[in-house]
């Protein structure tokens, strides 16, 4: 190896061993000895997505796509990273990216574990995107099937290379196959068609996907994404869109980013622990025939349900207009003011609603008669403009015997309240268009600190049901502040405080999650490390302390004692309190100045004994079992 070549390799083996994002591998060490470059690089324990692709495709199948958006976020999130510190990767492709396994070992004939997470490898041919050094004259680094037509030309690369990379490889979990095929076609044929051909259509997918594909893979960089976020964003939105038309859908609520790292450390304090909602014993018996609180679709809106034509009464279009604009503009609830205008009579909550994910259920009891013309309407309504949710539309309204009965199962298995905070039933006249509710005779408003945990778990977990998965969520971050938990205290028995600190800045993030006040870059590398899956061990817990109340009120509704779930919920709250103790043990290691001071201080000490979470968190969770977790919005009459 000749000089320049030995300065480029560890130039650029320096830029890359720099790099601290969970999506990408860690290198450890590099060097020339008897010139023979070499690099150390972590252990990842899965399958490369080359050989899972391969398996799966030989049987047929292709990636759902929520799960494809799933892979492409973290991707995407690696390649911006390493983009903004002027690395460009110049061969991404799916034999440099592994799936990381988590409890579940990968296997292609298997869906893939909510835990498993691609990670970008094999920087051996990245560059620094700044570097004025030419590479080597009739060379061509980068692997045909998936190389730029600039990378082709053998013109400089940059991030949108990158990007042009990786939508080859969604073009290919896509369709099952490559869009110019090395099995079939010469490289030199490949490499032409990058330049000069565009890939044939996607299969089987929807035109906004199409477009998505099309834009990635567009022959000149500045058509083509800017950035690798762009992708990932853009894909998203793209599978909630269909092939054929359909009635819109509710926006769901995005929750908004993490802040931008402070120079501040910050200071810690106390999880805020709320009041449990008073578990009022609601008895009533079911009896008489069910009358249906009926009403049909117009051109995807509902009418209010009468036996005579609803033509013949004139549609109060202004008095709809006004609602939804003093919906949006003045309460962002999709309730008018004259809905809202009259306070809750503050006598207690009369009954609840009981929400699993996308399914929800309510028994309002005393519910009187609806006056002749009017008829009783059930919704659920949002924040920022989300347009109201009408439960009459694919749901139930019943009154039997002198109760309101409410059933609806959303159709895209959405986490209903990471969209919707607010239930309210309003009595309407038969024949009005509706799109907003107009006068509230009962309503709830859910818990807005739970709700911003399920939005943070619907994101980050790919919008999956967050009940159906949180019992096994909880335990693996468990596990994970385990691990570089023990990483913190062989680091202190070893002597080496970066070390200490490098994991405990781990340990913390997984904690707290990426909302939490304490989730900050500590060792001033520029991002905030969490090998963790970001939502963290705080928002897991109290989401099970709320999800067991809300068992226990709906155990409470059907007659029974709720008395496990109060005993579950109390049992995560002592386990909150544990998790600000090891908070706060954390926060004080990365404070220190030698690692004496954490024996010192009895820091060491601290953290053996709290790495008793994890037991206790998998006993919890075990004894959780006997529950049907629910959350729950309390019901009350409006004056």
């Amino acid at each position: 190896v000749n000089a320049d070549l030995r300065r480029r390799f560890r130039d650029e083996a320096q830029a890359v061993a720099a790099l601290r994002h969970p999506n990408i591998v860690q290198v450890f060490d590099f060097d020339v000895i008897e010139d023979r470059p070499y690099i150390v690089m972590e252990l990842l324990v899965g399958m490369p997505l080359n050989e899972y692709l391969s398996a799966l495709h030989a049987k047929g199948h292709t990636l759902p796509l929520d799960t494809v958006s799933h892979i492409m976020n973290y991707l995407t999130s690696a390649l911006d990273y390493a983009h903004d510190r002027q690395i460009v990767h110049r061969d991404v492709k799916p034999a440099n990216i592994i799936l990381r396994s988590g409890d579940t070992p990968i296997r292609p004939e298997m869906p893939l574990a909510a835990d498993v997470e691609p990670v970008l490898t094999d920087f051996g041919v990245a560059r620094i995107a700044t570097s004025s050094t030419p590479t080597i004259s009739g060379t061509i680094l980068g692997t045909p099937a998936y190389m730029s037509p600039e990378q082709v030309r053998g013109e400089a690369v940059d991030r949108r290379s990158d990007i042009y990379a990786l939508g080859i490889i969604l073009y290919e979990v896509l369709a099952g196959k490559l869009p110019f095929n090395p099995e079939t076609d010469t490289p030199a044929s490949i490499l032409f068609k990058h330049v000069h051909e565009p890939p044939p259509i996607v299969p089987n997918v929807s035109p906004a996907i199409q477009r998505v594909v099309e834009k990635a893979l567009a022959k000149d960089r500045e058509a083509r994404f800017q950035q690798a976020g762009e992708l990932a964003a853009d894909f998203k939105v793209a599978t909630k869109s269909r092939t054929v038309a359909s009635p819109p859908s509710p926006a769901v609520t995005a929750v908004s980013a993490a802040p931008a790292p402070s120079s501040e450390i910050p200071a810690p304090s106390a999880p805020a622990r709320k009041l449990r909602p008073s578990l009022t014993l609601i008895a009533g018996i079911v009896v008489g025939a069910i009358v249906l609180v009926g009403g049909v679709v117009v051109g995807g809106q509902i009418v209010g349900g009468s036996s005579e034509d609803p033509t013949a009464a004139p549609v109060q279009t202004e008095s709809v207009g006004s609602l939804a604009t003093e919906a949006v503009a003045q309460t962002s609830t999709g309730v008018s003011e004259s809905a809202t205008s009259a306070p809750a009579v503050e006598i207690g909550p009369i009954a609840a609603v009981i929400v699993r994910d996308g399914d929800l259920e309510a028994q309002i009891p005393g519910v009187e008669a609806a006056p002749a013309g009017q008829s009783y309407h059930a919704w659920l309504l949002g924040a920022g403009g989300v347009p109201p949710l009408h439960l009459n539309l694919e749901g139930t309204v019943n009154a039997v015997g002198g109760e309101l009965l409410i059933s609806y199962s959303d159709s895209e298995g959405r986490n209903l309240l990471s969209v919707y905070t607010k239930f309210v039933v309003s009595l309407e006249d038969e024949g009005n268009v509706l799109t907003a509710p107009t006068t509230s005779v009962f309503e709830g408003n859910f818990d807005p600190a739970v709700a911003e945990l399920i939005q943070l778990a619907d994101q980050e977990k790919g919008e999956k049901p967050v009940l159906a998965n949180l019992r096994s969520w909880l335990p693996l971050q468990a596990g994970h502040f385990n691990t570089h938990s023990g990483f913190v205290l062989d680091g202190i028995q070893r002597g080496d405080l970066a070390y200490v600190k490098e994991h405990s800045e781990h340990s913390l993030n997984i904690v707290e999650g990426r909302m939490g006040e304490l989730y900050f870059d500590w060792d001033g590398n520029g991002i905030a490390v969490n090998p963790g899956d970001k939502v963290g061990v705080v928002p897991y817990v109290l989401l099970l302390r709320a999800a067991s109340e809300g068992a226990s009120r709906a155990e409470i509704q059907r007659g029974g004692s709720g008395e496990t779930g109060i005993e579950i919920a109390d049992r995560a709250g002592d386990l909150a309190d544990l998790l600000f103790d090891i908070r706060e043990t954390l926060r004080q290691i990365l404070g220190v100045d030698t690692v004496g001071d954490i024996s010192g201080f009895g820091l060491e000490s601290n953290l053996t004994l709290e790495r008793e979470l994890q037991s206790r968190i998998a006993q919890l969770v075990s004894d959780s079992e006997a529950l049907d977790l629910a959350f729950s919005i309390d019901i009350f009459r409006s004056q």
